[in-house]
């Protein structure tokens, strides 16, 4: 038998509460165990010395005198602060984070301030050519002159194709709408012009390809974009423009373009 059984089964026998069964069992291990029967008798006689104590009534003036002594803030529920404001306490305590933090919301607070007020294609026309001129090098005060334009009116495919120049850039600005996907092809001898930049507009999507002579764009849906080629000879030269479906051709142009240069 295990102390703590043995012992329960004590405190039952003295309180009146022990089973038949279990009094046998506790008179038949405390016959063969004598630590256990002293234990048995020494609970017994604190048992009997404690019903001998007359009940002391508390004095009137005690609950409220302990009630007073107790500090109700100790006890209170907390209430927690939220996990922000503790980040920023924190935050803040800090020498060293504080500057990270600021750092870090100043790069954002940039990044926003950039995305509101830069000159995008969606903010201001695809068609002020700016930002194209000084990429290549050019004063800010020349002005792209409209050569040619070349609507586009199929029975998928609509919209416009100008052609401006400066001196010897050559700048085709694309504006088409579709639902289908269509190449647009630029053919040229590459000893006469040599490709510069292309500039997709708002959130046109291109497949772009170069090669020698060869320029590929591959476009679906509202597409905006502009392609610059540079002419490297003074010579007369001409560019095909194509556009395809497929390996169908749908659209033709042979451009014959001349330097003012």
């Amino acid at each position: 038998m295990t102390k703590e059984y043995l012992t329960e089964l004590i405190h039952k026998d003295i309180d009146g509460l022990i089973q038949p069964d279990e009094k046998t069992h506790l008179d038949e291990y405390l016959k063969n165990h004598s630590e256990a029967q002293k234990e048995y008798e020494e609970l017994v006689q604190t048992t009997e010395l404690l019903k001998r104590v007359d009940e002391v009534e508390a004095p009137s003036f005690l609950t409220n005198q302990i009630m007073n002594s107790v500090n109700p803030n100790r006890y209170a529920p907390k209430i927690k602060e939220s996990h922000l404001k503790q980040f920023f306490l924190n935050l803040f305590s800090e020498p060293t984070p504080k500057l990270a933090f600021v750092f870090a919301i100043g790069i954002v607070v940039g990044i926003i301030l950039y995305s509101l007020f830069s000159t995008t294609p969606s903010q201001k026309s695809l068609f002020n050519n700016e930002d194209l001129i000084g990429a290549i090098g050019l004063n800010q005060s020349v002005e792209f002159k409209e050569i040619k334009l070349i609507p586009v009116e199929l029975e998928e495919l609509q919209g416009t194709i100008h052609l401006k120049r400066y001196e010897n850039y050559f700048l085709f600005e694309v504006s088409l709408t579709t639902q289908e996907t269509y190449t647009l092809t630029l053919e040229f001898d590459d000893l006469s012009f040599s490709f510069a930049s292309i500039r997709p507009a708002t959130d046109t999507k291109l497949e772009f390809e170069n090669k020698a002579g060869i320029i590929r764009v591959v476009h679906s849906e509202n597409s905006i974009y502009q392609i610059l080629l540079t002419q490297t000879s003074k010579k007369r030269s001409s560019i095909k423009l194509y556009i395809l479906k497929g390996v169908q051709v749908y659209f033709i142009q042979n451009l014959t373009l001349l330097s003012d240069k």
